[in-house]
């Protein structure tokens, strides 16, 4: 290209970059600490603390090796609180529009390299204004750090599959292997930082076949250090993997699968299908693969009849649709005298469009920060407290009281009982100095029957119509 137009490239790209950055960062204070952010960053806090044992034994519990993302979550955290460990993901964020950009022009859909650029520029803008990536880039899981590795990972392994060289010097020079081995460590942390990317693993290893003779580095440098890597983590975490494993069923209503993937991911379909009709017939293996890998997270959630976390999971959808979205909108600049601006508003109307989506999933959870308020002031460091929100009052109440005094609505014994009964019992006995219920975790008939047995011992303090707390 020349100067001219490598100039404006980037400062499109740059362009897209900013815009990212600053949807992402607008308002981060948008509600309390999410149960699962509190949750990360108060095991990255007992690492920090030197807690290891205590940390070691979540592996059994948490869906990724509990020293990586929550590590990192903690020190952010204590830089600027919750605010701190937001903003690290804003950051993964915008890293991962970026990769999105490298991802998708190193595909060559186009045959001309000025096409694929705006392909990459039109897919990055794309990924920029949907939901899930917005929605998780600003909020502090593990999510964020695991798709970024996921799609370094793809870049290192399109550079290494093109066979480019580069200067005379450094770990990569005029060695291909080492994209692989790059490539195949990534992976794997991606894999370290959320288990869910493992499912991609398979697809992995049937690209060999398309490669044919060429696949020989493939396998010694990428295929066999990736198994080697996943099958040590799995025989160092044998039987808290096995566990983690049976905790994945949890019987969700298939149409409920269904429902919440489409909700996320129905838009980009449909202009992702588009242009894939429109370039079909000359790269039909680069559309079949693309969508199949972009189905891949609902084939696996509708097996296994689970709900959880689907809307989060579309974001590997949505980075396979994105390219095919972005044909669409090159065929468009290419077409129509008014192209660039056509391509404009459709991704102004899928930001529009998004938003209701994106508020939604920021706020359905009850903002906590007026009621705990309420237990900082008046907790003593020896008071025990009952709270459905678990790690969100424990997180906020660390300097106040030990969190041995805070008791969740995970696993309790009292008594010998365990459950339902260990917390009807303690709250009857007057056990817990506090109880907050918030409706996030508890079932309807466990919150009745525990507000029923309050109301002998315990006096209401606060009630906004989300949470309450009593004091006994």
């Amino acid at each position: 290209f020349g100067w001219g137009v490598i100039a404006t490239l980037l400062f499109i790209l740059v362009i897209i970059l900013f815009i990212a950055f600053l949807i992402r960062i607008f308002n981060l204070n948008f509600n309390s600490p999410f149960i699962d952010e509190a949750t990360y960053i108060i095991l990255g806090k007992k690492i920090l603390d030197g807690k290891i044992l205590e940390v070691a034994g979540s592996t059994s519990w948490m869906g990724g090796f509990p020293f990586f993302f929550p590590f990192i979550s903690a020190i952010f955290f204590s830089l600027a609180d919750i605010l701190g460990s937001r903003f690290l993901n804003v950051i993964l964020g915008t890293i991962a529009i970026f990769l999105i950009y490298l991802f998708s022009k190193q595909l060559k859909l186009f045959n001309k390299d000025i096409e694929n650029e705006w392909l990459g520029l039109a897919a990055a803008a794309f990924v920029t204004t949907s939901a899930i990536p917005i929605y998780l880039s600003r909020l502090a899981i593990y999510d964020g750090l695991s798709i970024v590795l996921f799609l370094l990972s793809i870049a290192l392994l399109q550079k290494a599959s093109r066979g480019d060289r580069l200067e005379n010097r450094g770990f990569f020079a005029r060695n291909r292997k080492n994209y692989y081995l790059a490539s195949a460590f990534v992976l794997f942390l991606s894999f370290l930082a959320k288990y869910f990317s493992l499912i991609f693993f398979p697809f992995f290893a049937l690209l060999n076949f398309s490669l044919g003779k060429k696949g020989e580095s493939f396998v010694k440098f990428f295929l066999f250090p990736l198994i080697l890597f996943t099958l040590g983590y799995y025989y160092l975490n044998f039987e808290s993997l096995n566990e983690f494993a049976k905790t994945q069923n949890e019987a969700s209503s298939r149409f409920s699968v269904m429902e919440i993937f489409l909700r996320y991911t129905l838009g980009a379909y449909l202009l992702a299908i588009t242009g894939a009709i429109l370039i079909y017939s000359k790269k039909k293996p680069f559309v079949l693969g693309l969508l199949a890998l972009s189905f891949l997270p609902f084939v696996v959630h509708f097996a296994v009849a689970n709900a959880l976390s689907v809307h989060q999971h579309t974001y590997f959808s949505i980075i396979f649709l994105a390219p095919l979205v972005a044909v669409l909108a090159v065929e468009l600049i290419k077409r129509f005298k008014f192209g660039i601006f056509l391509v404009v508003s459709i991704f102004g109307i899928n930001l529009y469009l998004n938003f209701d989506k994106v508020s939604d999933l920021e706020s359905f959870w009850p903002n906590s920060r007026a009621g705990v308020g309420i237990l900082k002031i008046e907790i003593g460091k020896n008071d025990k407290i009952l709270a459905e929100s678990g790690d969100v009052v424990t997180l906020v109440l660390h300097n106040k009281v030990s969190s041995e005094n805070i008791y969740g609505p995970f696993v309790f014994s009292y008594k010998e009982l365990e459950g339902q009964e260990a917390y009807y019992s303690a709250v009857a006995d007057g056990f817990f100095n506090y109880v907050e219920l918030d409706g996030t975790s508890f079932d309807q008939e466990t919150r009745m029957q525990l507000e029923k047995r309050l109301i002998e011992k315990y006096s209401l303090i606060f009630d906004d119509g989300r949470i309450k707390i009593f004091k006994i």
